[in-house]
């Protein structure tokens, strides 16, 4: 059997039909993430047409065209995406946290200091006193 193609408006949730749950690949965002899907298993295509038959469920029919320009869309955006790491013209190794004050040329000292250990949690807790609140009077 040869693979089905479909689309979903909504692809943010998991669709459900019957006892089984589809995940659509997402690869537009329009105000929520549409998204495609291409099955084979003859179970999953039956579900799929099921959903495709109700217009609410957001669910439509789509050819292997259609599913391979989203997919194509979806790449094309991954690969768009490059993030900068430099900041105001700094390298990546100056944006590396340093120790002690940057306008220090010496590193911040080392101290070190001793706790002395709890006996039990009701040392390190004093408990709150807790006034009741006053009732009102249904009179």
């Amino acid at each position: 059997m040869s693979f089905k193609f479909y689309h979903a408006q909504n692809c943010n949730r998991t669709v459900k039909s019957g006892a089984l749950s589809f995940l659509f690949s997402a690869y537009e965002h329009v105000g929520t993430w549409m998204g495609v899907l291409k099955a084979k298993v003859p179970e999953e295509i039956a579900a799929l047409e099921k959903l495709v038959s109700d217009a609410k469920s957001g669910i439509t029919k789509i050819t292997e065209a259609e599913y391979l320009a989203a997919i194509k869309k979806k790449q094309a955006a991954a690969d768009s995406y490059a993030p900068s790491l430099a900041v105001d013209n700094k390298s990546p190794e100056d944006l590396v946290p340093s120790v002690g004050h940057p306008l220090d040329s010496e590193p911040a000292p080392q101290t070190t200091e001793t706790v002395a250990p709890l006996k039990s949690v009701d040392e390190a807790v004093a408990p709150v006193p807790v006034e009741p609140k006053a009732r009102k009077s249904n009179a």
